[in-house]
């Protein structure tokens, strides 16, 4: 979520509205943040993120969010 030069979200908008060249505005983001407050999640998801995971990510974790990607099922689960 913190990267140089903006936030997690500034560029999720960035790229969800097609202002990134070649970057196609469908990509899937998972942002890894240990900022976990009530609300963060909701905030991330409202924001054009596909789902997120916390810090310390674990490879369980990580690999069940990748195959739900690959699957296609993240996008029905967030609906």
């Amino acid at each position: 979520m913190q990267i140089p030069g903006m936030n997690g979200i500034e560029a999720t908008q960035k790229i969800r509205q097609s202002e990134v060249a070649g970057v196609n505005p469908e990509l899937p983001i998972i942002p890894f943040t240990a900022n976990m407050m009530q609300g963060d999640v909701e905030h991330y998801l409202a924001n054009g993120m596909n789902d997120y995971l916390s810090k310390p990510v674990s490879v369980e974790d990580l690999t069940c969010v990748l195959e739900l990607l690959v699957t296609g099922d993240l996008s029905e689960q967030l609906k």
